[in-house]
């Protein structure tokens, strides 16, 4: 088998990639991600952009929160690739990160304690990005069905190369807690508002449930 360096004249298309430098589940969530730019015209723009989009991303799925592209080769293979290049992606993957601790800035409605309990780390386990944004989503999403509907989160992460650590601040803006006012109904007469008024489930004066709206529009009106 001959493999040689491709040299890009015209657009060529990325027909397989392969992956140096990482290895086991990482190596796996990298090669899928990486399916995604096949039948693509190769680019090491394209590939550095999709390295910071998607790649790094995959691999912080498996802890390894200092991935480095440190070169792309495109190779022409006769007998995998005749009508393209394939990629050769070359990584330092680093160590494996693991969670340390999340800091929550201006929480006043809730205690830290509530935020840690739905966050759902637990320190010394494998930085996961996938698991940690889904925390992060179900604070926002507990914030959001008990009223605080202008809520704001701000997470930042920060590693710690020493420890080998992944810690988050967090800045909350939660803002009042809103309840159900007055259902108002702007149909003419006749067009139903008595009908959608009884479907309508949160009465006055009880806490205002800001994922409700959309489920209510997704029933049967």
């Amino acid at each position: 088998q001959i493999q040689m360096v491709f040299r890009q004249d015209k657009e060529t298309p990325v027909c397989a990639v392969r992956v140096q430098g990482v290895s086991g589940d990482a190596e796996s969530e990298i090669l899928t991600a990486a399916a995604k730019l096949q039948k693509e015209p190769y680019s090491r723009q394209s590939i550095n952009q999709f390295m910071n989009t998607t790649l790094i991303p995959a691999a912080r799925k498996h802890g390894y929160w200092r991935l480095e592209l440190q070169g792309t080769t495109a190779l022409q293979d006769a007998s995998s690739c005749s009508s393209g290049a394939t990629v050769l992606l070359r990584f330092n993957s680093g160590s494996v990160y693991s969670w340390g601790s999340a800091v929550w800035e201006g929480n006043q409605k809730q205690t830290t304690a509530k935020l840690e309990e739905l966050s759902g780390m637990q320190r010394g386990e494998i930085a996961n990005i996938a698991k940690i944004e889904s925390g992060l989503s179900g604070v926002a999403s507990f914030y959001m069905t008990n009223g605080f509907l202008d809520f704001f989160m701000t997470p930042r992460p920060e590693q710690d190369d020493q420890r080998r650590e992944v810690n988050y601040r967090i800045q909350l803006k939660e803002g009042e807690q809103y309840k159900m006012g007055e259902f108002a109904c702007a149909l003419p007469p006749g067009r139903g508002c008595d009908s959608i008024k009884s479907l309508w489930k949160i009465r006055g004066g009880e806490i205002m449930n800001g994922a409700y709206f959309d489920q209510f529009q997704a029933g049967p009106f």
